[in-house]
C-alpha cells in the first residue's frame, strides 16, 4: 500500500468531538497513526484491528509444531517409514493456514 511518490499535500479537516473520538479509537486500534488510517481508507481499505498477543503466541506455536513435522519427517525419511507426499501436503496446509491466519489479522480487508 505504500507509494513511491512523496506527499508534498496537506489536507485540513474539521470534526466533531464524536468524530475524533470515533477516529482515534479506529486509529488505535488498528495501529496505525492517523495519516496512514485515513490513506488506507482513501484507497478503499479499511485497515483490520491490531492483532493481539495470543495472535503472535498462535503463530509461534503453530511454526513450532511445523519444525516438529520437519525432524519427524527427516527421522522417518531416513528409516523408510513414513508417506512423503502425504507428509508434503500437510506440510502444505499447515503453511496454507499460517499464511490465511496472518492474511486475516494483519492485512487490510477492502471496503
Amino acid at each position: 500500500m505504500k507509494s513511491n511518490r512523496k506527499r508534498k499535500h496537506g489536507v485540513l479537516i474539521y470534526l466533531n468531538d464524536d468524530e475524533l473520538l470515533q477516529l482515534d479509537k479506529a486509529v488505535k486500534e488498528s495501529g496505525y497513526n492517523r495519516s496512514v488510517y485515513i490513506r488506507s481508507l482513501l484507497l478503499g481499505y479499511v485497515p483490520q484491528y491490531k492483532p493481539t498477543e495470543d495472535f503472535y503466541e498462535m503463530i509461534v506455536q503453530l511454526r513450532r509444531i511445523g519444525t516438529n513435522l520437519n525432524q519427524i519427517a527427516l527421522v522417518a525419511n531416513r528409516t523408510g517409514s513414513i508417506d512423503i507426499l502425504r507428509y508434503k501436503k500437510d506440510i502444505e496446509s499447515l503453511n496454507q493456514s499460517i499464511l490465511e491466519i496472518r492474511k486475516k489479522v494483519l492485512l487490510p480487508s477492502e471496503v
